[in-house]
């Protein structure tokens, strides 16, 4: 196998993992200020049946009708209320910056309100009538964050992004469209998950990098999450070093593009605030732009 098909193996791997029902349940019962503190399996029982959730969307052929890791699910609240929730969820492996991640999860919000407008006009009900609130979500995961970024959560806003680790504030999100950076790292670190919900501890576990497989998969069980086979291929699908070591180098390799196009819009005068935005250079990258032409 070519390490391009590796990668997209180990990619696809990701995407079936955050299909999974409990995984999904416990990033929004996570995430979601008014679903926490509810059971998981309370969670899951308003996102169908099975172990898998289906996206809103085909866009790349990992499992037939589940590829798209944008859902939908309507969430009763304890005071009689719902919400419709539409999220948006992308492991990757870094960020350059929380505003170059800020910037892109801005364009994903506005997809999603977009999605969302023309889902209920679909079903030809309006959120009125339904006696819902609705709500975006768009949630980065990073595997493999640098350092200063490790085991935290920032919430990204318009003034500034407020950043939660351990030993933090009580997690608040500010928005109805919320935008979410969710930075893994070593689960066996000194400390408790205090104040970050539960949900990070179990993603550390699962896709964080350098962790062990088989104390992944046990460390799952521990957890309460039913690991079966197949989730046990995700899991090691989505980590191993090998596949790792190629998704790195195919990073590299996008890079290095996104140099010479944005070499070519400077050349071509296009301003470098907008070239920034629409290739997610950092400064340093782009200095190597200004240097190529």
């Amino acid at each position: 196998m070519n390490g391009e098909n590796r990668g997209l193996r180990a990619d696809a791997a990701a995407k079936r993992f955050l299909h999974r029902r409990s995984i999904l349940a416990s990033i929004i019962g996570g995430l979601v200020d008014e679903c926490r503190g509810m059971p998981r399996a309370e969670v899951e029982a308003c996102l169908g049946d099975g172990e898998y959730v289906e996206g809103l969307e085909n866009d790349c052929p990992c499992i037939p009708g589940r590829e798209d890791t944008v859902f939908e699910a309507v969430l009763p609240l304890p005071n009689g209320e719902r919400i419709a929730l539409m999220i948006n969820i992308e492991p990757q492996d870094d960020c350059s910056s929380l505003d170059d991640i800020y910037e892109r999860a801005k364009d994903y919000i506005s997809d999603l309100r977009t999605r969302q407008s023309r889902h209920y006009e679909g079903r030809r009900s309006s959120p009125d009538k339904l006696k819902v609130r609705l709500r975006a979500m768009n949630v980065w995961i990073l595997m493999s964050p640098r350092a200063d970024l490790r085991n935290s959560i920032h919430v990204l806003g318009d003034e500034d992004h407020v950043s939660y680790a351990r030993g933090a504030p009580k997690l608040e999100m500010r928005d109805v469209d919320t935008k979410v950076l969710v930075c893994l790292g070593d689960p066996e670190e000194d400390g408790d998950y205090e104040p970050l919900p539960e949900l990070l501890e179990a993603l550390d576990w699962s896709m964080a990098r350098g962790i062990d497989d088989r104390r992944r998969v046990e460390k799952l069980s521990e957890l309460g999450y039913e690991v079966d086979k197949e989730m046990e291929s995700e899991v090691i699908g989505m980590n191993s070093i090998e596949a790792d070591r190629e998704r790195r180098a195919r990073r590299e390799g996008k890079i290095e593009g996104k140099i010479e196009d944005a070499s070519r819009m400077l050349a071509d005068g296009m301003p470098e605030d907008k070239v920034r935005h629409y290739t997610g250079l950092t400064e340093e990258q782009m200095e190597e732009a200004r240097n190529l032409h």
